[in-house]
């Protein structure tokens, strides 16, 4: 009997097993399916996040603002609040999106988005930064009622933005990367 094998089989069919062995099997087997269930939530978080890049970036390619009112990019945003203002055209970043959900989640009140995606001739008439972030889809300009434009600008940092700035009535957000 001096094969490790047969040693450990018999082990097993001892009485105590159950005892020493076998929670440990299971604790090792409830880690396992842990660790499985948190590889399948991010891949499912990952498939909807490339989903949603894939449905804008053709969308946003030829959208009119009659169209662009039906397709909402998360439960609280519609891709008409980004459109731009001129013409109508569209362009999100996926990360503005997830950063927005944050905060309209934080915050627990709609956010009133008064300027997106802007082009280059909008973006030129408003008097806007010739390399701004509106114009990348990278940034919009907020109002959320009950919050001064300061208390916007450090929740919106709390939620992932990287960049804002203050005016007197309204917020610029953005995901600068």
């Amino acid at each position: 009997m001096s094969d490790p094998f047969i040693k450990a089989y018999l082990n097993i069919s001892q009485p105590d097993w159950s005892k020493k062995i076998a929670p440990k099997v299971l604790a090792y087997m409830e880690k396992e399916e842990k660790r499985k269930q948190k590889i399948r939530s991010a891949f499912i978080l990952i498939g909807s996040i490339l989903l949603c890049g894939v449905i804008l970036l053709f969308s946003s390619c030829a959208m009119t603002p009659a169209r662009a009112e039906e397709i909402r990019l998360s439960k609280h945003f519609k891709q008409s609040e980004f459109a731009c203002q001129c013409c109508g055209k569209t362009k999100v970043n996926i990360q503005l999106i997830i950063a927005l959900k944050k905060l309209r989640e934080k915050v627990k009140v709609p956010i009133i988005i008064t300027s997106g995606y802007r082009c280059p001739l909008h973006n030129k008439e408003v008097g806007g930064a010739k390399y701004s972030q509106h114009c990348l889809g990278n940034a919009v300009d907020i109002k959320i009622k009950g919050y001064t434009p300061a208390q916007v600008a450090r929740l919106a940092k709390e939620c992932g933005f990287t960049w804002t700035k203050v005016y007197s009535s309204w917020t610029h957000i953005d995901i600068r990367i």
